[in-house]
């Protein structure tokens, strides 16, 4: 079985040139899940699959989970549904995510409706239905197949509805911590995982930001480079991955890895779009 995982966009709501907002893949074989669905998702995706990652075809994208509603995480989703359809995904699609979702998407769908229909019912090569379901989840197994099953656990976010994602792969467990504050389910599912991506600040960016940012929003909103160290060595992961990086202040790519490994020695890595991490 070959299992992947590709970071596609491991931005921020910040817009930067070359870091898309949040999302990645995962492929089991031939099946993909997508995670998290940020802005310019389908544009990365379509880049994945460009540069060897057939299982990644648009027409092939078919489960999406999305860990929390923030736009960062959720704004490229007409996108996503629009684009997979029109690119002949004929089949539902279907779309896991906390309460709230379902409402969302029904929004999309009907501030879209003119130009859905415009592609649905005339002569445009686009003459199917635009299929999909939505499935509100919460703690627990958001689903199981024969070669995966996927695992939800609530984190702290602030005041919205945040879901990690743990997933279990014959002997293989990756880990995605989604948006949080340190948080005791990060380390009871995240032990000894053979992948955990994590979101992080720098800690030294923290202490002397460049602009006057909200510090204490941070602290209680995201996880620093130190507290992420201690998860680390707690859950001893096999490798760590780092997304949703927030720098705060004048610190390096270098620097921020740096301020973990200072506290943690295994394999820390500080991910980029279109990274693929084979399983």
């Amino acid at each position: 079985m070959t299992v992947t995982f590709t970071l596609l966009g491991t931005g921020t709501p910040g817009c930067y040139p070359n870091t898309y907002q949040a999302a990645s893949a995962l492929v089991i074989d031939d099946f993909p899940i997508i995670i998290d669905c940020g802005g310019g998702t389908i544009q990365r995706l379509s880049v994945a699959h460009a540069n060897g990652q057939p299982a990644l075809r648009i027409s092939n994208l078919k489960t999406l989970i999305l860990t929390h509603l923030h736009p960062d995480h959720s704004a490229g989703l007409a996108d996503f549904i629009i684009s997979t359809w029109i690119m002949e995904r004929k089949e539902s699609l279907t779309i896991y995510g906390p309460k709230g979702t379902r409402e969302m998407v029904e929004l999309l769908i009907q501030a879209y409706k003119i130009g859905i229909a415009e592609h649905r019912d005339t002569e445009s090569p686009t003459n199917w239905p635009l299929k999909y379901e939505v499935i509100e989840y919460t703690d627990g197994e958001l689903f199981k197949t024969p070669k995966v099953q996927a695992i939800a656990f609530r984190v702290l976010h602030g005041r919205l509805e945040t879901y990690g994602l743990k997933f279990i792969i014959g002997d293989k467990t990756i880990v995605h911590s989604a948006d949080t504050c340190p948080h005791p389910a990060i380390v009871e599912h995240a032990k000894g995982c053979d992948l955990l991506v994590h979101e992080v600040y720098s800690a030294r960016g923290a202490s002397n930001p460049v602009r006057n940012s909200p510090m204490a929003y941070f602290k209680r909103m995201h996880t620093s480079t130190v507290e992420l160290a201690d998860i680390a060595n707690q859950t001893q992961p096999k490798k760590l991955v780092l997304t949703h990086q927030m720098h705060l202040g004048a610190v390096s790519d270098e620097e921020m890895v740096q301020e973990i490994t200072d506290l943690y020695s295994g394999d820390v890595i500080f991910g980029r779009d279109l990274d693929v991490f084979k399983i």
